[in-house]
């Protein structure tokens, strides 16, 4: 009973950390114990909202993105209990497996990709959808909810040297207008693939063989 006692007693110790996501900083702290209480019957999405709006100084969390919000959230992770996972790869050389503890406290992002989209004279500088808007148009599951999506995204544009920014959604409608297929999938993608948290595993297996793994988002690295 005293170590379990013991035990709810460190999880209710609140430790913070400060963290920085490119130009912005955040405020987080660890899950106690009610907070993991919480979460056990939550789905993916309300466990992550709970997270974020119990634990980060984040204001909305409908205001951010998914990579912001996957960053913090495994940053939370880490700051609780889960820090240190194994996770079992096999080896390419013998067929052996080899184990690897996975690190939530050695998370970073990969460099973002390049927002701005050249087609002749005018070029197109795009962002990613922040959560709410991701609610709003079911992440862009069918082809309408994708087509509203890309234009709320279209950031601002520059034609002939000018930027043009605060545009109404019938103005990115008619940028848009302009586009050949090709051009405007590529616009689309951008909005598909942001910027997700990254942990990079160095294997080696007894066999001498040598291989690196990276996890990729906040599914892959917590479930591996």
């Amino acid at each position: 009973m005293k170590k379990e006692m013991l035990e709810q007693l460190k999880n209710e110790l609140k430790k913070s950390e400060v963290v920085k996501y490119g130009d912005k900083t955040f405020n987080v702290s660890n899950l106690a114990m009610k907070d993991i209480n919480n979460i056990s019957d939550m789905n993916d999405n309300e466990r992550m909202n709970y997270v974020l709006s119990n634990c980060t100084d984040v204001e909305d969390p409908d205001l951010i993105t998914i990579s912001e919000a996957e960053f913090l959230y495994l940053k939370i992770k880490g700051l609780s209990n889960d820090v240190i996972k194994s996770e079992e790869f096999t080896c390419n050389e013998c067929g052996e497996l080899v184990s690897s503890d996975v690190s939530l406290n050695e998370i970073h992002l990969p460099e973002e990709l390049d927002n701005s989209f050249e087609f002749g004279q005018m070029t197109i500088y795009m962002r990613h959808p922040v959560l709410g808007e991701l609610k709003l148009f079911n992440d862009g599951e069918t082809q309408s909810e994708l087509l509203n999506l890309t234009i709320r995204c279209v950031d601002k544009i520059m034609l002939n040297g000018s930027i043009v920014s605060d545009l109404s959604i019938e103005e990115r409608v008619e940028v848009l207008d302009y586009l050949d297929a090709p051009s405007f999938i590529k616009l689309v993608e951008y909005i598909q693939n942001p910027a997700r948290p990254l942990v990079m595993l160095n294997l080696s297996c007894k066999c001498g063989a040598t291989d690196s793994v990276a996890l990729h988002g906040a599914e892959e690295i917590l479930s591996g």
